[in-house]
């Protein structure tokens, strides 16, 4: 009895391992490959349509006038709020009947936390500092990879706006 107890254990802790396995976690720089790859008018759809990284890219955007994106201080608050908001929504699950009888709709709500100021104002740190290529600011502000896969973006985006920027 016990050994049957133990190997079911097992057998069910090596199932639970591969399914964790298979989660993929969120990419922590995600707002700033929106804010710094995705054409404007697509992180202002997402934005309006609720999805809490494009208003932050979209804040991020405004506060250091890049991509034409005009600077509105109003507009940069309400982005950063709204950002920080939990959003929810639902989504449908449709069980099938077993042995020919009718299937049943489950409606499944589900709760996307805001970003945290913090996290929102490391980002911002970490942006500038991918923009500027100082990379003693980017070890300490931005996720390991950072550097090599938004630096040269990054460094383009800000040379860009530096052109497209009238002098005074």
């Amino acid at each position: 009895m016990r050994r049957l107890f133990r190997s079911s254990l097992a057998v069910g802790l090596l199932a639970l391992c591969g399914c964790a396995s298979l989660v993929r976690p969120a990419d922590p720089l995600a707002p700033l490959t929106l804010a710094f790859t995705a054409p404007v008018v697509e992180i202002e759809t997402r934005a309006n349509s609720g999805d809490n990284a494009a208003r932050y890219a979209l804040s991020f955007l405004s506060i250091h006038a890049l991509r034409g994106v005009s600077p509105d201080a109003d507009r940069i608050e309400e982005l950063r709020r709204s950002a920080a908001a939990s959003t929810s929504y639902t989504i449908t699950q449709y069980i099938p009947a077993v042995g020919g009888g009718t299937g049943r709709v489950n409606l499944i709500p589900i709760t996307q936390a805001g970003m945290s100021s913090g996290v929102m104002t490391a980002l911002d740190v970490c942006g500038l500092a991918l923009m500027r290529d100082a990379a003693s600011v980017v070890k300490v502000f931005c996720p390991e990879g950072a550097a090599e896969r938004l630096g040269p973006v990054a460094r383009q985006v800000a040379a860009e706006s530096a052109a497209s920027t009238p002098l005074p």
